[in-house]
């Protein structure tokens, strides 16, 4: 069952513990930084599920012990810790390529100071000569790519062009070789060097929707059949990547068999509560979270360590990226009169927002979150016609605590076979975690 630091008929508010943790030491708490890129999706499904981590590759596959029963919950954790990869691999690679995005964009206006005099051969020979160098990356100054041939080309401005000495790469990093390629991609352009960020946009729109491809693949998915455009916009890769995208995390809520709550935006705050209480915090998608507010949010205070920042409803100006966040709390706030009469209510949920830091908590209106909201199909949400679609997934408590009792046994018995790493540190299976209603922030 949930947690609260509030539970009162007018006001929940979760327990949610600091750092994150696995289910081989789900009493350790670690650090956890703020989402990387656009991966909020990530970040927030790491809140409800049970995060396996890297101790499970010391267990062996096809260990073929005596007890069938072992041998099975050996082979389902080395499962579901090759799936947690697969989605780790998507997470990294998603945010590696908007990085390169942002990189390819300093690229493009240093090159737009410079143009008149570079040439393509000049910039291709330059990128050749890196690609193939054998130096080795300056462990005191890493440096970027970009930010070095920035640096080179400033240098051969001044007539060092065969200056390469100082240049220091890692050889064989494949972020560095993807990087090379991008640039080597817009020097390709037959408008080069008049490059400008739309370019970008599309070239990285286009790699995110071959990776998503991939990684449905990686998933045993089908992708959905695609109009055959030669030469696709921007928005259009933009909505095939989201189509892709929308499959994947739904396939994931399946994998976890995360349950969906009951609520329903036009059934009120109350109803919310409600809900809460039963299931946990609330994962929902939309125009919602810090980015969407135009001014600096107001610190209230804290409740239990946790700061809490308020955005008002009149700094509501959102984007059009959805993003995704977890409801921890609702509250109804009741206006009275001088009389002791209640004359007003409004209502207010509390929000983890995975792009800030640890720690902190924002708080909108309800009006708010059900302006920004989507269902899990992505459609927005109508009062006067609400979705049949669910709008919020919820921590599966079961399947967390079924995961730690079910790596604490396997850990037992392969330390008493002296089959397990430092199995003489193995002590007796401790009872599962039921604080865990939410992980600390991805």
């Amino acid at each position: 069952m949930p947690k609260f630091l509030v539970d009162t008929e007018k006001f929940v508010f979760l327990q949610i513990p600091q750092g994150k943790s696995y289910i081989t030491a789900p009493e350790k708490r670690l650090p956890q930084a703020p989402q990387k890129g656009e991966t909020c999706w990530y970040s927030i499904i790491n809140f409800l599920r049970p995060r396996y981590g890297k101790e499970i590759d010391k267990l062996e596959p096809n260990l073929n012990t005596d007890n069938a029963q072992l041998n099975s919950d050996i082979d389902q954790l080395i499962s579901e810790r090759a799936y947690e990869k697969k989605l780790s691999d998507y997470r990294k690679k998603t945010t590696y390529h908007e990085v390169l995005r942002v990189y390819a964009n300093i690229y493009i206006e240093n090159l737009a100071k410079t143009s008149t005099a570079i040439d393509k051969q000049w910039a291709k020979n330059r990128i050749y000569t890196i690609r193939h160098s054998n130096l080795i990356q300056d462990s005191s100054n890493p440096g970027s790519i970009t930010e070095l041939l920035q640096q080179k080309i400033a240098a051969e401005n001044n007539h060092n062009v065969d200056n390469l000495t100082n240049l220091k790469i890692l050889q064989d990093s494949d972020e560095k070789q993807l990087e090379l390629d991008m640039l080597t991609e817009f020097i390709d352009q037959d408008d080069y060097p008049i490059l400008n960020e739309d370019f970008t946009k599309k070239a990285y729109h286009k790699r995110l929707v071959a990776l998503s491809k991939t990684t449905l693949s990686d998933l045993k998915l089908k992708a959905p059949a695609q109009p055959d455009v030669n030469d696709k916009t921007v928005k259009q890769l933009l909505a095939e990547e989201m189509q892709y995208r929308a499959i994947i995390i739904d396939s994931i809520t399946k994998h976890y068999k995360l349950p969906f709550s009951s609520w329903n935006p036009t059934n009120g705050i109350r109803d919310l509560i409600k809900n809460i209480k039963q299931h946990g915090a609330h994962a929902v998608g939309g125009t919602l979270g810090f980015a969407h507010f135009r001014n600096k949010a107001e610190l209230l205070g804290e409740i239990h360590s946790h700061s809490i920042l308020e955005l008002a409803d009149a700094d509501y100006k959102p984007i059009s990226m959805p993003h995704v966040i977890l409801i921890v709390g609702a509250e109804i706030v009741t206006t009275y009169n001088d009389s002791g009469e209640a004359v007003a209510e409004k209502a207010y949920v509390y929000l983890i927002d995975p792009a800030l830091n640890t720690g902190s908590i924002l708080k909108i209106s309800y009006e708010r979150l059900c302006d920004g909201l989507l269902d899990v199909a992505g459609k927005p949400f109508n009062k006067d016609s609400p979705s049949h679609f669910p709008y919020a997934a919820c921590p599966n408590e079961s399947e967390i605590n079924k995961a730690i009792a079910r790596y604490q046994k396997v850990k037992t018995h392969l330390g008493k076979l002296n089959l397990f790493e430092n199995s003489k540190k193995v002590q007796e299976p401790s009872q599962p975690h039921s604080d865990r209603t939410l992980q600390a922030k991805k």
